[in-house]
């Protein structure tokens, strides 16, 4: 929809024209007064009028072309293309857009741009920098944009809709730099010998049998056929299938504080979702997906398959693990929007849906938050379907102060710091619980503390890889 507002030359011809001519029609004092005075006006009011009637249809003909997706990381510019068509009769002595950004981006620069004379049949193209706040997936749903009437005496403003969707991914860059550099290594770039631990899974040949042969490895089917004890030979895989699977229910909404302190201010941890009073604050589920996408990538690089599960009380998102960047954009996309729900997590859908669908031998990753004992025994029960096949890992932040009772740095001078010394020993007592139940089932536990999650996922998945237990 056009819509005409008056511009700074309507507004100055006014001043000249209509002030005046109301003064002389009103305290004229002979009729040549009064006469001068309408004329001003008749002037004002025909020029106005005749410049707005030109005006009508001078943007039918204008288009703007928009990227359907653009991808960026939070707090970095992102480059839009926008282009400009002028498809009208006549030239447009200038054009002015901007965009609907919305809360969730901004403008790196000037949040209006402007062009000069746009001739009929002509483009022009300029780059409109934007910068994601906050991690998601955002749309710009409108350009707005403006051009002069011919005598310049009044702003023609339109809108035009479009669909361009911003994925925001989280900074992985100051992660990478706490990993270890052996975490980063591209396939075989620096290669040294290492002692292999345990052996490999895939069928490789048939031998004679060696003394030192463990009779697990003997054929007997072959034995039978040859009259003699023949060995199976295996070979260490190649490529492996690794998924990680995130819980966002509501355990993954607590919230991670830390006080701003020396360095602290300065980390990106801390600038995730804003600042809460003397504290700066995030979530664990943003720590998950930081730990998934980091995951994803640097199994890309070892040459595995990757894949990811989401789930709540119901399952989210379920991609099969596959190789290539390609693959890791589809999973990155899938989950940069994910939000904390506040629903109470369904394992058992969660496992049904892996065990269904995964056939060979995997390494399952699960991010989570087992503070509540229901949950804990709920998770056990469920996972029995999956530890018999696969290998599983479980992964979540240690709550603050889950320790042994004196085991921290925390000094004891008040009877409220003993309170929360036991009530914290309370919690570790409990975990470990949980984590002796698993290990019955052949799951892994590991408390780790928010700033070392994500070195904890990537070094249990080395170790899984090191010792061929996948």
């Amino acid at each position: 929809m056009t819509r005409r507002v008056p511009s700074r030359r309507l507004l100055s011809l006014a001043f000249l024209l209509v002030l005046p001519g109301v003064i002389l029609c009103v305290w004229a004092a002979s009729a040549g007064y009064f006469l001068i005075g309408a004329l001003m006006l008749s002037i004002f009011v025909v020029l106005s009028l005749f410049d707005f009637l030109l005006s009508r249809h001078c943007l039918d003909g204008v288009e703007f072309h928009l990227p359907q997706t653009i991808r960026g990381t939070r707090g970095a510019e992102q480059e839009l293309r926008v282009e400009c068509c002028n498809l009208s009769r006549g030239p447009l002595a200038v054009i002015r857009f901007g965009l609907e950004l919305g809360q969730n981006l901004r403008a790196a620069g000037d949040r209006i741009v402007e062009w000069p004379t746009l001739q009929s049949g002509e483009k022009a193209s300029s780059t409109y920098p934007i910068i994601g706040l906050r991690r998601g997936t955002h749309v710009i749903s409108a350009v707005h944009f403006e051009t002069v009437s011919r005598w310049r005496l009044w702003l023609v403003r339109s809108s035009a809709a479009s669909h361009v969707t911003v994925h925001v991914y989280p900074d992985l860059a100051p992660e990478r730099k706490r990993l270890s550099s052996k975490f980063l290594v591209r396939g075989a770039d620096g290669a040294r010998i290492l002692r292999q631990q345990g052996k490999g899974r895939d069928f490789e040949q048939l031998r004679e049998y060696q003394t030192g042969d463990e009779f697990s490895d003997i054929d007997w089917k072959a034995t039978a056929r040859r009259r003699e004890p023949v060995t199976r030979t295996y070979q260490i895989e190649k490529t492996q299938e690794v998924y990680v699977i995130i819980d966002h229910s509501r355990g993954s909404a607590r919230e991670l504080r830390e006080p701003v302190e020396g360095s602290f201010s300065e980390d990106w941890l801390y600038s995730e979702t804003g600042q809460g009073g003397e504290y700066l604050i995030t979530t664990q589920l943003e720590k998950f997906l930081q730990s998934a996408m980091l995951l994803g990538a640097i199994a890309e690089r070892q040459g595995d398959q990757f894949g990811c599960l989401t789930f709540s009380d119901r399952v989210s998102h379920f991609i099969r693990a596959k190789g290539g960047m390609s693959h890791f954009h589809l999973i990155r996309d899938a989950i940069v929007a994910l939000q904390a729900r506040k629903v109470a997590p369904d394992f058992q859908e969660a496992t049904v849906q892996l065990a269904t669908h995964l056939r060979s031998r995997s390494l399952l990753v699960f991010l989570l938050d087992l503070t509540d004992p229901l949950t804990a025994e709920q998770f056990c029960e469920s996972i029995a379907l999956l530890s018999k096949r696969h290998l599983v890992v479980v992964v979540m932040i240690r709550p603050d102060g889950a320790f042994p009772a004196f085991s921290s740095d925390v000094e004891i001078e008040t009877l409220d710091d003993g309170y929360e010394q036991l009530a914290g020993h309370l919690k570790w007592k409990e975990l470990n619980k949980t984590a002796a139940q698993l290990k019955r089932l052949g799951v892994d536990m590991i408390m780790a503390s928010h700033e070392g999650l994500v070195g904890e996922v990537i070094a249990q998945y080395f170790d899984a890889k090191e010792r061929q237990r996948i």
